[in-house]
């Protein structure tokens, strides 16, 4: 199982010694390719779509709270009634070393605490997570990134049980510059997991099982960027990006015994499948180094697939975010962004507040 609701959405810092080069009539190609493409792809709002985990983190709180859910009202809790509202606290940091002139390797960090919310059912998590990439660039319009990861998650389904779920998988990234306009990105992910159950059934003993929880992770998203060269509407300075995406997951959680003999596999059977899509718009004013940026962001979501949605039906939600950055004249990129997810049938929540850090050495 894995509790998390949202992470950074960060540009690379290095954005900001180019965009220096070009405030000061400097040509993106008398650049090196990778810095270049970086530039390129940041502005265009692309990066911002590799770097977030926050698509990601909203499926895993969703299907995580949804297998507590599911798990108490199984064994033998209340069949309705169920909501949920869990608050996250996230910090990021991403670190990039240029090892070529067209390509980087990335290290990011990320922490997660969720306190979690709900009339029924409340659930605390604390998740870890480290990747490690190397990032190519083609182009100054082409990149893509492969490498692996570590994460794991200590989960308290708070008077039911405690969960520890963890593991190493590998990432695939790949985004592509269409226009001056439009671009796309992608990723690609597949975790080799494994989940820990401690159940406590009296003072003294305890349901123990433990299972292999692997996922696939699929995930792209259409990003535009324009500005008032495109649109007069558009304040001058500020730059509107409309982003349309879509997500799969699908879990395969293994069938063991535990330590009383009895055999299971997952609270809804051996596979689960979450898939989702969504459309939003993020206006910001453009970065320049040594400069606040305010950003705010609208949207909705749709799940088009949840089998886990059996007490928790909850398919269409409203996206709110607020967020500022500040970027660095010596190549360091903070951002702070507020970002909640509000439920239509008022059933089910999400909110939480990243801290990120981008930093390249």
């Amino acid at each position: 199982m894995k509790i998390k609701v949202t992470s950074a959405s960060a540009v690379l810092a290095v954005c900001a010694s180019v965009a220096s080069a070009q405030d000061q009539g400097g040509q993106q190609g008398n650049l090196p390719t990778g810095i270049a493409g970086v530039y390129n792809l940041g502005a265009s709002g692309l990066l911002e779509s590799y770097l977030s985990n926050e698509p990601f983190g909203i499926a895993q709180t969703r299907i995580g709270v949804a297998r507590a859910v599911t798990g108490v009202a199984h064994g033998g809790g209340p069949t309705s009634g169920y909501d949920t509202s869990p608050v996250s606290t996230i910090g990021d940091f991403h670190a990039l070393k240029m090892v070529s002139p067209d390509s980087f390797i990335r290290f990011s960090t990320e922490y997660v605490d969720t306190n979690g919310g709900g009339s029924i059912v409340k659930v605390n998590a604390q998740t870890y997570r480290f990747d490690a990439q190397y990032v190519k660039f083609f182009d100054p319009n082409t990149m893509i990134a492969f490498g692996a990861f570590f994460e794991s998650t200590d989960i308290e389904n708070v008077g039911v049980a405690d969960l520890t779920y963890g593991g190493w998988g590998l990432r695939a990234d790949g985004l592509k510059q269409f226009n001056q306009n439009w671009g796309m990105s992608g990723r690609i992910e597949y975790m080799f997991g494994e989940t820990d159950i401690n159940l406590p059934i009296s003072p003294t003993a305890a349901i123990v099982q433990q299972q292999d929880d692997d996922r696939l992770y699929i995930q792209s998203e259409l990003v535009g960027r324009f500005d008032h060269s495109d649109m007069t509407w558009i304040p001058n300075g500020w730059v509107l990006n409309p982003i349309f995406g879509a997500l799969y997951q699908k879990a395969w959680v293994e069938s063991t015994a535990d330590n009383f003999g009895n055999v299971s596999s997952g609270v809804n059977g051996p596979e689960e499948e979450y898939s989702s899509i969504w459309a939003k718009a993020r206006i910001s004013k453009k970065l320049a180094p040594g400069t606040w940026s305010p950003k705010a962001t609208l949207g909705f979501e749709h799940e088009l697939t949840n089998s886990l949605d059996e007490y928790l039906d909850e398919p269409t939600y409203g996206v709110v975010g607020l967020g500022i950055t500040y970027l660095t004249k010596s190549g360091g990129y903070f951002d702070v962004t507020y970002s909640g997810r509000l439920g239509l049938n008022g059933i089910r929540e999400q909110n939480g507040i990243t801290f990120a850090f981008t930093q390249t050495f």
